[in-house]
């Protein structure tokens, strides 16, 4: 890195601005599989199914959550009713597109 660019970075950081990040995907022999990943409103980073939202303007941390791995059956449903259900992410009260 040169010069600029570390005193840009620590300008940067002084003013409290949030870093940029790339979607990348990691695996780690002992953590397993880490996806960081960007949305409209978040930066994701997502550690063995555990999703962490940040905000994207800002990059404070908003919250945390699971995606569900497979769908399941209550006792009293038949196979040709089940659906499957898929988390919906909402960002201040409305539900978000990915």
């Amino acid at each position: 890195m040169s010069k600029g660019g570390f005193l840009l970075g620590k300008i940067i950081e002084r003013l409290g601005l949030p870093g940029l990040v790339q979607p990348v995907q990691l695996i780690d022999p002992e953590i397993g599989t880490i996806t960081i990943k960007t949305s409209q409103f978040y930066t994701t980073i997502s550690i063995e199914g555990t999703d962490f939202f940040f905000d994207r303007e800002s990059g404070r941390y908003d919250g945390w959550g699971r995606g569900l791995k497979k769908p399941t059956q209550p006792a009293d449903c038949t196979g040709d009713r089940i659906q499957e259900s898929s988390p919906v992410l909402v960002y201040r009260g409305r539900p978000v597109q990915e």
